[in-house]
């Protein structure tokens, strides 16, 4: 999963929590209008029944509201603590309405605790229970007069209770670290390339889209180097897939100290890697390109190698992320063509191919077009091994 799908999946974890929080307080209302309309009347019925259609009409007004941007939004946790306070205000409110500690809407914290276990960590679930068996001690303190044994064995209860949902909360979010981490796990072998560590094929094509998307919707430069070893399968004839893979590994690594965070490093398949490079213009991936050559040039163990790369770069000449490729493709092929140790660049009308000093082997002029070159990328393909 991309990390844009991982930040959605957490988002509607947190929504889920919201609206089950909505609805326990739509159906702690709907018991207190109940409890104020049932008989016998008691002085505090009227003021039970405003309190418990304010609460409703505000739920309903919550589930009004874009949940998913508030669930997003950055000062959520406060939010949801000012939130949880203002429900403890509410029961105080009722419990008071009802004549004080002997009033059985107390055990509304019961509606408070069980939602914070799921929501906050255990913490947060120990200090509401906590303040809800201060605010009952107020009011048996303050209200009217009630039995010390039935405030004794109410504290008592809400005290086990806190904890209780406290314990129990510990245990959840301690499934739920252990699920993310299994998560982060699972999703970085599905993205890596086992042998190299680089992204693998399907998730470079994820990133490139969306960094496409990215630079094409705030005006940046989008550059991509690929780079691809020359006689690669002589290496592995010769040598042993072993060593193959070692070359692999330290050319991986090379292009790993050059790239940045911001930059993206991946391994298409066989000995061709990508490079993308943000905000960043064809003049400064040429740079890269060529300290890369040259840093695969001067290897020597395992074996001695080389390396083409050819570089495209958004917003000209390419317009997305297939053109971005497929010019980089293409000028990657040219400098095969080329005589190989090359760097390539794709520009308007232009293969600008920047050859290693000495020549390994004469090539055609750096100055074919892209056209040409998109039209011998098929009579090239015997080029690329």
């Amino acid at each position: 999963m991309s990390g844009a799908g991982r930040e959605t999946q957490h988002v509607d974890v947190w929504v889920h929590h919201i609206r089950v929080g909505i609805l326990m307080s739509l159906l702690g209302a709907a018991a207190v209008l109940g409890y104020a309309a049932a008989p016998p009347s008691r002085p505090g019925d009227a003021g039970l029944a405003a309190l418990a259609v304010a609460v409703a009409l505000y739920s309903a007004l919550l589930l009004r509201l874009p949940l998913h941007r508030l669930a997003a939004h950055r000062l959520r946790p406060r939010m949801l603590v000012v939130w949880t306070a203002v429900t403890s205000g509410v029961v105080v409110v009722a419990v008071l309405l009802d004549g004080g500690a002997g009033s059985p809407l107390v055990w509304l914290n019961c509606l408070t605790l069980v939602h914070a276990t799921g929501t906050y960590a255990p913490q947060g679930t120990a200090v509401i229970g906590g303040a809800a068996v201060v605010s009952y001690a107020a009011i048996a303190v303050v209200g009217s007069p009630v039995s010390v044994g039935r405030v004794v064995m109410t504290l008592t209860t809400l005290v086990l209770l806190t904890l209780l949902c406290a314990l129990t909360s510990e245990s959840y979010w301690a499934q739920r670290r252990r699920q993310a981490e299994l998560a982060e796990r699972l999703a970085a072998l599905a993205d890596e390339d086992g042998l190299t560590g680089c992204l693998n094929h399907r998730a470079f094509h994820e990133r490139l889209r969306e960094e496409v998307g990215r630079a094409t919707r705030y005006g940046q430069p989008l550059s991509l180097l690929l780079a691809d070893l020359d006689h690669f399968k002589a290496v592995n004839d010769a040598f042993g897939h072993p060593v193959g893979d070692a070359v692999l590994a330290t050319v991986a690594g090379l292009l790993r100290d050059l790239a940045r965070d911001v930059d993206v490093v991946a391994r298409l398949g066989g000995e061709e890697f990508a490079l993308l490079l943000p905000a960043t213009g064809i003049d400064d991936a040429v740079s890269v390109a060529t300290r890369l050559r040259s840093s695969v040039a001067a290897l020597r163990d395992p074996v001695g190698v080389t390396v083409c790369v050819g570089i495209s770069a958004i917003p000209a000449p390419a317009r997305g992320a297939l053109d971005l490729l497929e010019q980089a493709d293409i000028a990657l092929y040219e400098g095969k063509r080329s005589g190989r140790d090359h760097v390539t660049t794709f520009r308007p009308g232009l293969l600008e191919v920047t050859r290693a000093e000495p020549a390994q082997a004469p090539g055609p002029s750096s100055g074919s077009s892209g056209s040409s070159s998109a039209g011998s990328r098929s009579s090239a393909t015997e080029f690329r091994q």
